[in-house]
């Protein structure tokens, strides 16, 4: 990772060696309760110094082998199975909350909670999407938005122009997604990957773009649906070409912006 944040935008990166040698390793790297008690610090540290702080917290002890260190939860730490890891990553990040909220940090923050990845691949599809179906949640200091659901299709690309968006900053440059907080909830897309197959995703087709021009094209009766039927090939109708064409199109543009060194942060 220290590569490529630094290279993107980011001024500070926290490593393994920032913490204190009691920390409960892994080969992920300091486990999730560590990672927090930094957060809060470097939170509590901007505060106290009147700057703004954008932060991204990347957490590891969800992550085989599953080892954990020993906390309250309903799952003994010693038995190294994903419950285990999933109770104590689910501890240590009320905890967090908890504290961050005593110390009056979250009256005036954002928290954005997304998940990376499903727990599992499986699927007949090339990009089996039900597998990258993933939580995401707004921690927002605006009473208005309490117990509101985005229902619209979106995928990660979408949640930073909405996190800007949600503390007053909505700019639509330079991201290729888009903030969904004032978009409806029919007519979204979520771009999608597996292996070496690359996608888009609507609320009723799925095309998937892959090596050779082995491409194919799948439609289901709506966003919520895990069923999806294969068609005979993109051309089989209009809607499907068309999708097929935007598919192909955007994935060139973003290579295009990269490779030229044009699409940067700064």
């Amino acid at each position: 990772m220290k590569p490529f944040l630094p290279a993107n935008g980011f001024d500070e990166f926290i490593e393994r060696d920032a913490y204190p040698n009691e920390a409960f390793r892994t080969i992920w790297g300091v486990a999730d309760e560590w990672i927090f008690a930094k957060t809060l610090e470097r939170q509590q540290a901007a505060a106290a110094a009147g700057e703004r702080l954008f932060m991204t917290v990347l957490t590891v002890s969800n992550h085989r082998p599953f080892a954990v260190p020993e906390r309250s939860t309903a799952f003994r730490a010693d038995l190294r199975s994903r419950d285990s890891a999933v109770a104590y990553a689910d501890w240590a990040l009320a905890d967090y909350l908890d504290k961050a909220k005593a110390a009056g940090l979250l009256d005036h923050t954002v928290v954005l909670i997304e998940g990376d990845h499903g727990a599992r691949v499986y699927g007949a599809q090339e990009i089996p999407t039900p597998s990258y179906r993933i939580p995401g949640l707004f921690l927002v200091p605006d009473p208005a938005w309490k117990g509101r659901r985005i229902d619209r299709l979106a995928s990660q690309i979408d949640l930073a122009p909405t996190l800007l968006a949600l503390t007053g900053h909505a700019k639509s440059a330079p991201f290729l997604g888009e903030d969904v907080t004032s978009l409806p909830a029919d007519g979204g897309r979520a771009f999608v990957q597996h292996n070496r197959d690359v996608g888009l995703l609507t609320d009723h087709a799925l095309v998937t773009l892959g090596l050779q021009r082995r491409d194919a094209c799948y439609t289901r009766s709506g966003r919520d649906s895990d069923e999806f039927i294969r068609a005979a090939s993109c051309a089989a109708s209009p809607e499907l070409q068309a999708l097929e064409d935007d598919a192909a199109a955007v994935y060139q543009t973003a290579d295009s912006l990269l490779r030229d060194g044009t699409y940067r942060v700064r």
